[in-house]
């Protein structure tokens, strides 16, 4: 699989591992075995004695499996527990798949309120499955979440680490949050309003864009800093937005040609009436079907782009 990612700089394990063997709380790192290989997870889990939990096995998302993200209780000995994390952070050092935090609470109750974040449901009672073990969307998914969600979470943890996409470890606190209340403790899955589903589904456009930019014009993805690379699409994503290109595939042919053109492609005056005729509703790709001469000829100065800009989404 390709990430938009950073390896990950698994030298700061070191100071991750002292922290996850606390005196009072247990260490816990979380794996998303749909992005690594559950088997060699596994295997490796074993070896140093640490215990596994399928975090979906009691939910109605158990179809997963081996694919679910899976717990595992940390070794108490500091340099085991380094170990153990070097290792299964060098199965992938791409992959958006590793977390940690400490925690008093049980693996059951750990893994209730996972499956509770994972069975989401959205407006209209549609049901989604939250991939919250996936480090591209945890943040993102934090951050989205209401005080008193984020408060049934406070109950296990303070702190929840991961390897953000430049191969850092980054934390996010969960502290200061009000006690949760009744409703958000009965449900069996995180309900998400239209704000907060919008604001999770936009997060996760820069990704998806990715993924296409890599199968349609594998050229114009770099093979290295892949974080800066992902940056860079969120910034045009939202210029385009400016412009109020909507559609999918016109988004992506935004994307291409700004990566094939030059990041200031769109203010070629050449594209005036482009963007008038955008923003009134009509498909950018489309439209560059009956640009003249002259619109290709000014793009072709900035970054030669005849060929690829015609890339369709």
């Amino acid at each position: 699989m390709d990430f938009a990612m950073n390896a990950h700089d698994l030298n700061t394990l070191n100071d991750q591992s002292v922290w996850l063997t606390q005196a009072d709380l247990q260490g816990w790192l979380l794996v998303d075995t749909a992005l690594v290989d559950f088997d060699r997870v596994h295997a490796i889990a074993l070896g140093y004695g640490a215990e596994v939990f399928n975090t979906l096995a009691d939910s109605s998302l158990s179809v997963y499996r081996s694919r679910a993200p899976h717990l595992l209780q940390l070794p108490p000995v500091r340099h085991a527990t380094q170990a153990l994390l070097e290792e299964v952070g060098d199965i992938d050092r791409l992959a958006p798949a590793m977390s940690w935090f400490c925690s008093a609470s049980s693996p059951q109750a750990l893994c209730a309120d996972f499956a509770w974040l994972a069975q989401a449901v959205v407006e209209d009672d549609v049901k989604v499955y939250a991939r919250f073990a996936d480090t591209r969307v945890l943040p993102d998914l934090l951050h989205s979440m209401s005080p008193s969600q984020r408060a049934r979470l406070a109950r296990h943890m303070t702190e929840w680490r991961y390897f953000a996409r430049g191969g850092q470890v980054c934390a996010i606190a969960l502290t200061e949050t009000p006690p949760p209340d009744l409703a958000v403790m009965t449900q069996t899955g995180i309900s998400f309003d239209q704000a907060q589903t919008d604001a999770l589904i936009a997060a996760a456009e820069a990704d998806a864009m990715f993924a296409l930019l890599l199968s349609n014009t594998p050229e114009l993805v770099p093979k290295d800093d892949r974080a800066a690379f992902h940056a860079r699409l969120s910034d045009d994503l939202e210029r385009a937005s400016t412009y109020k290109v909507t559609a999918a595939r016109d988004r992506l042919q935004f994307l291409v040609l700004s990566l094939s053109c030059g990041k200031d492609f769109d203010r070629s005056r050449s594209l005036n009436d482009t963007w008038m005729h955008v923003a009134n509703g009509a498909s950018l790709t489309d439209l560059m079907q009956g640009w003249p001469e002259y619109t290709w000829a000014d793009l072709e100065l900035t970054g030669g782009a005849h060929r690829l800009a015609s890339t369709k989404a």
